[in-house]
């Protein structure tokens, strides 16, 4: 996406409901790439109305350029959530209240989909990793503890038949150190 002249060109997926923790944080490096994170997060306050009209309007024109970034990020499903929001801290915190809810339910919809992740016959491995993890991240980000031993286990647990040689080898003892070592020895025996 081309931002504004002077800015150099910054490609990340636009939100789209799926993934926000990951869409989240490369939203995060983006503007603090382009030093507006303060701004987003709350931390840079806009200046007093008594200040230098230089300061406010410089103030401004950042706090425009953040929730630019912030709206262009987003598909047009997610962007009717930020419209009426008053700058970038409102449409930031609006975002998160609704895709990190901390509610029993959305906590027990993310751990079946994290115990249940299934990797279908063909499936990159990698990619099934990657669903594993970000469901895990996920967790974390709800404040939901999730051990590396059970990120370990989904994997392990939901692969299909054609990858049986890896779920044997824990349960005949060929690691010493299963969980901390799990995820490499996935790659080696690939």
């Amino acid at each position: 996406m081309e931002l504004f002249e002077g800015e150099s060109t910054r490609v990340i997926d636009k939100f789209n409901g799926e993934n926000f923790n990951l869409w989240k944080f490369k939203m995060e490096m983006v503007l603090a790439s382009m030093d507006l994170w303060e701004i987003v997060d709350g931390s840079e306050e806009a200046p007093p109305s008594n200040s230098d009209p230089k300061v406010i309007k410089e103030y401004q024109r950042h706090a425009k350029k953040a929730m630019s970034t912030i709206a262009i990020n987003l598909v047009d499903s997610q962007l009717h959530h930020i419209k009426r929001c008053k700058g970038p801290v409102e449409a930031w915190k609006t975002l998160c209240n609704i895709h990190e809810t901390r509610s029993l339910s959305n906590i027990l919809f993310i751990r079946r989909k994290f115990f249940t992740c299934k990797m279908q016959e063909g499936e990159d491995l990698l990619n099934h990793i990657n669903k594993v993890k970000a469901l895990a991240d996920q967790l974390a980000c709800l404040e939901v503890p999730v051990r590396d031993e059970d990120v370990v286990m989904t994997l392990l647990e939901n692969l299909p038949p054609s990858y049986e040689y890896l779920t044997c080898a824990p349960k005949h003892g060929e690691w010493y150190e299963p969980w901390k070592h799990a995820l490499p020895y996935i790659f080696i025996c690939l």
